[in-house]
C-alpha cells in the first residue's frame, strides 16, 4: 500500500518532476577545409537549445525537447588559417559545448595582388596574406563594397582616398577562436593604414564569453600598427553583457608591456600612433543585464601604455546605455598601464551620453570630451593634452541608481591611488597630467543622482587621484556645468570650472580663463569652485583670469563679480605657499 502511494506522488499527475538532464555523444567535431556536415546526438528529458558561436556554423534543429540528433553544417574555409568555434547546447540546468575545428585552406598563390580594384581582390588578399612580405604595400584603387572583414592585415595599406563600405552583423564572437572577437574592415592590423575612408554599419551581439574589439577601420591594432589620415563612417553598435572595446578608428590599440610588482615598466614593445583621423559615425553600446566595464571612443576604445594621438576629430555620437561601468569619450574611452602619452590638436564635437539602468555594487560612469578613464598607471606615467577642445554635450543620467559618476570637458578620471604614485624618493614615481591650451565650450550635465553616491564634474578634469600632479595651463572654460547630486558632502559631490576634485598639493593652475558664459549649478551641499569644487591644500601660486559667470547652488544665484570672485575660486583653503593673487577679474 505504501509503495503504491509513493509511486502516485512521483507521477506526472501532480507529483515531483524529474531533474533535468542533458548529455551529448561527442564534445568535438573536426573537419577538413571543405564544406562538411556532421551530427551529434542529444540525450535529454527536458527542453534544450543548440546555438553556434560562429557564423560559418549552422545547426538543425536549433531547439527541441528530449532525445534528438543535431545536424551541424560547416561552411568551406577559404582562408589559410585553422579556425574553431562551438555549438553550445543548453538546458535550464546545464550547458555543454561541442567544439568545432576546421583545417586551414590549402591555397595556391598564382598572383600576389598589390592593387585592389574589387571586393574579390580584397577577399583574395586576405586569404593569402601569409604570402606577403612585411615591406609590401597594398593600395586601394577604387571604392568597393565588402561583405565581411579581412582577418589580418600584416602589411601597409594605402586607401588613396577611396571608400570601403561594410554592412556587417554578427554574433560569432568565440572565446575558443579570439580572431572572430575582433571586428572591423580589418579584424587585426599590424601595419600602417592610411588615406582610407569607410562607410556602412557594424552590429555585434555577444553570445558567449569573448571580449569584443570593434573598430570602423580595425578591431585591434597590434603594437606595430598605425593609422593616418583615415575617416570612419561605419556606425558601430553592440549589445552585450561582456567587456567591449569600441572605437571609430580602432577598438583596441597600443603597446605590449611588462611591469614589476611596483608598477615600474620592465619592457615595452611598440607605440600607438593615430594621426589626422576622423570619425563621423555613431558608436553605441546597449548593455543587457549586469555588465563588466566597456570602453567606447570616437577614435579609440582602449589605448594601452604609450603613444601619440594627434590631429584627430570626432563628430559622431558616443552612447552607452545599461548597467556596468561606462568609460566613454569623444576621442578615447580608456587608457591602461599609462607610460607616456600625448593627445595633441584633437577635437570633439560629438555628444557623449551615458544612461544608467541598474547598479551592480561596483558601477561607475566616466565620460568626457577627450578621454574617459586611466587604469593602473605605471610609475612615473605622464600624459599631455595640448591644443585640444570639446564642444559636444557631455550628459550623464544616473537614473536614480547608486552609480558613481565623473564627467568633464577633456578628461574624466586621472590616475590611480597614492599607493605607488610617489613610490620613488626622488619623485620620479609621480603621475603627471598636463593640460596645455585646451578648451571646453560643451555643456556638462548630470541628472538622476541620489545622495548615497558620488559625482564630480569639471570643465577640464573631473577627478584626480590624490597622488597625481595635475598641471592645467592656458585653458579656457566657457560652458555650463550642471549637477543634481543631493549629497551633503562636498568631497563626494563637487563641481569645478577647471577641476572637479582632487590631485596632490603640488597641482598647478596657470594662466587659465573662466569665461563670462560659465555657469556652475549644483544642489545643496555641493562643493562648487570656479577653479576647483573640492580641492586639496594646494601649495602653488594660482594665476589666470575670471571674466564673470554665475554660481547657482540650491536655487540661489550668485553673480561672479570683481568684489567676490576671489572667494569663489576654491571650496577649501589653500595650503602654505598657495595664493590666488595672480588671478584677475574682467574681460
Amino acid at each position: 500500500m505504501a509503495l503504491s502511494i509513493a509511486a502516485v506522488s512521483c507521477s506526472d499527475n501532480g507529483g515531483e518532476e524529474a531533474t533535468p538532464s542533458l548529455e551529448v555523444d561527442k564534445t568535438e567535431i573536426s573537419v577538413e577545409a571543405a564544406a562538411a556536415v556532421q551530427t551529434f546526438a542529444i540525450t535529454s528529458n527536458t527542453a534544450w537549445t543548440a546555438l553556434p558561436s560562429a557564423e560559418w556554423i549552422t545547426v538543425e534543429p536549433a531547439k527541441g525537447e528530449g532525445n534528438a540528433t543535431v545536424t551541424v553544417s560547416i561552411a568551406e574555409n577559404t582562408v589559410a588559417r585553422e579556425r574553431s568555434g562551438n555549438v553550445n547546447v543548453n538546458c535550464s540546468a546545464k550547458r555543454i559545448s561541442v567544439a568545432v575545428k576546421q583545417a586551414a585552406a590549402e591555397i595556391v598563390v598564382d598572383e600576389k595582388i598589390t592593387a585592389i580594384t574589387s571586393a574579390e581582390d580584397f577577399v583574395k588578399v586576405g586569404s593569402v596574406m601569409f604570402t606577403y612580405d612585411p615591406t609590401d604595400v597594398i593600395t586601394l584603387e577604387a571604392d568597393i563594397t565588402i561583405s565581411a572583414p579581412m582577418d589580418s592585415l600584416l602589411v601597409d595599406f594605402d586607401g588613396k582616398g577611396h571608400t570601403i563600405t561594410l554592412n556587417y552583423e554578427t554574433s560569432d564572437a568565440s572565446s575558443s577562436d579570439p580572431v572572430y572577437a575582433n571586428v572591423g574592415v580589418f579584424r587585426k592590423v599590424a601595419g600602417t593604414v592610411k588615406n582610407l575612408k569607410t562607410a556602412g554599419s557594424i552590429s555585434v551581439k555577444a553570445e558567449d564569453g569573448a571580449t569584443y574589439h570593434i573598430g570602423g577601420i580595425a578591431g585591434i591594432g597590434t603594437p606595430t600598427a598605425a593609422f593616418e589620415n583615415c575617416e570612419n563612417g561605419i556606425a558601430l553598435s553592440a549589445t552585450t553583457a561582456l567587456t567591449h572595446h569600441m572605437g571609430g578608428i580602432v577598438g583596441y590599440a597600443g603597446a605590449a608591456i611588462t611591469k614589476d610588482a611596483n608598477h615600474t615598466i620592465l619592457t615595452s614593445e611598440g607605440t600607438a600612433s593615430i594621426k589626422n583621423c576622423k570619425n563621423t559615425a555613431k558608436v553605441e553600446m546597449n548593455v543587457e543585464g549586469a555588465a563588466k566595464a566597456s570602453q567606447l571612443g570616437g577614435i579609440i576604445g582602449h589605448l594601452e601604455s604609450r603613444g601619440t594621438v594627434e590631429g584627430c576629430t570626432n563628430e559622431g555620437e558616443i552612447i552607452y546605455a545599461g548597467a556596468g561601468t561606462a568609460r566613454i569619450a569623444g576621442i578615447c574611452g580608456y587608457v591602461n598601464n599609462l607610460a607616456e602619452l600625448t593627445f595633441k590638436d584633437c577635437v570633439n564635437s560629438g555628444d557623449v551620453t551615458n544612461t544608467a539602468t541598474a547598479y551592480s555594487g561596483t558601477s561607475w560612469a566616466y565620460l568626457a570630451g577627450l578621454t574617459g578613464y586611466y587604469g593602473t598607471p605605471s610609475i612615473g606615467g605622464k600624459v599631455l593634452y595640448e591644443n585640444c577642445s570639446n564642444s559636444g554635450t557631455i550628459s550623464c543620467d544616473n537614473a536614480s541608481t547608486k552609480i558613481r559618476s565623473r564627467a568633464a570637458g577633456i578628461n574624466a578620471h586621472a590616475g590611480n591611488s597614492n599607493d605607488y604614485a610617489k613610490a620613488n624618493a626622488d619623485g620620479t614615481g609621480v603621475h603627471t597630467w598636463q593640460f596645455k591650451n585646451c578648451s571646453n565650450s560643451g555643456p556638462i550635465v548630470m541628472t538622476g543622482s541620489v545622495s548615497s553616491t558620488r559625482s564630480q564634474l569639471g570643465g577640464i578634469q573631473a577627478y584626480a587621484e590624490p597622488g597625481g600632479i595635475v598641471v592645467i595651463e592656458g585653458c579656457t572654460v566657457s560652458s555650463t556645468i550642471t549637477g543634481d547630486n543631493p549629497a551633503a558632502s562636498a568631497a563626494n559631490n563637487s563641481i569645478g570650472g577647471i577641476l572637479g576634485r582632487g590631485g596632490s598639493t603640488d597641482c598647478q593652475f596657470t594662466g587659465n580663463t573662466i569665461a563670462a558664459t560659465c555657469v556652475l549649478t549644483g544642489a545643496a551641499g555641493t562643493g562648487i569652485g570656479l577653479i576647483c569644487g573640492s580641492n586639496s591644500a594646494y601649495t602653488t601660486a594660482i594665476t589666470g583670469k575670471v571674466a564673470g559667470g554665475k554660481i547657482i547652488k540650491d536655487g540661489a544665484e550668485t553673480e561672479v563679480t570683481a568684489e567676490n570672485y576671489s572667494t569663489l575660486l576654491f571650496t577649501n583653503a589653500l595650503g602654505e605657499g598657495g595664493s590666488v593673487t595672480g588671478v584677475t577679474f574682467g574681460n
